[in-house]
């Protein structure tokens, strides 16, 4: 873009309109950024699926645990209370959708039962009642090989990772979160990387492109 100078004022607005797109140009084409947390578990849960908003669905030998579902913001997902009284023992979930619905098993009178949980509500599929409910896969990407050494990651990743840098077993979703494990100390923990929202390269498109038109009105 060719700023001719007619004025101070119209030459300077033509120049910083023409740098914000620059670099909301730089922006548009930049890799996504990531942020790193991770929490350890001492037992053996382990994620099991990760749905499009972030939520992950953990799952050990006998319960399973939820992290940002939209009925349990990080709680034990309920069964039947079929194991000694325990309502959250017996339960295997395999799976979580957009929607936060879960699948997978739940043990009822001795025997496990496929289960559909709405708002963290068990339904017993084998059930004639429920014969209606139906669990909505959603599409895309699950389980892949991850270097997350390779990631462009926000204040950088902790040594423990680092250090032992390769392709591990990851699960992800269609907008790019990842989840993965690795061993902290001798103990299992997983990492969660998020991706950091991107910028918003339209308004600074738009700023770019007013302060381009106001400059060619000056002349």
């Amino acid at each position: 873009m060719n700023c001719h100078i007619k004025s101070v004022h119209s030459t300077a607005l033509c120049l910083l309109g023409t740098l914000i797109l620059l670099v909301a140009h730089s922006v548009a084409f930049a890799g996504p950024h990531y942020v790193f947390s991770y929490g350890q578990f001492n037992d053996t849960a382990f994620p099991v699926d990760l749905n499009d908003r972030g939520s992950i669905a953990w799952a050990g030998f006998g319960d399973s645990y939820m992290n940002g579902a939209s009925w349990a913001n990080g709680d034990f997902v309920n069964g039947y209370g079929d194991a000694a009284g325990c309502i959250v023992c017996g339960v295997d979930v395999t799976d979580i959708n957009n929607a936060g619905d879960l699948f997978g098993s739940a043990l009822k009178n001795g025997v496990f039962v496929p289960t559909i949980w709405l708002a963290g509500v068990p339904y017993d599929l084998t059930d004639p009642a429920n014969a209606g409910l139906t669990f909505h896969y959603d599409p895309g990407p699950k389980g892949i090989g991850l270097d997350p050494c390779e990631l462009d990651v926000v204040g950088g990743l902790p040594d423990v990772i680092t250090e032992f840098c390769g392709i591990r077993p990851a699960l992800t979703n269609a907008r790019g979160d990842f989840v993965f494990g690795f061993d902290s100390g001798g103990a299992e923990s997983y990492g969660v990387l998020t991706v950091v929202p991107e910028p918003a390269t339209l308004a600074l498109l738009g700023i770019g492109l007013v302060g381009l038109g106001f400059a060619r009105r000056k002349r």
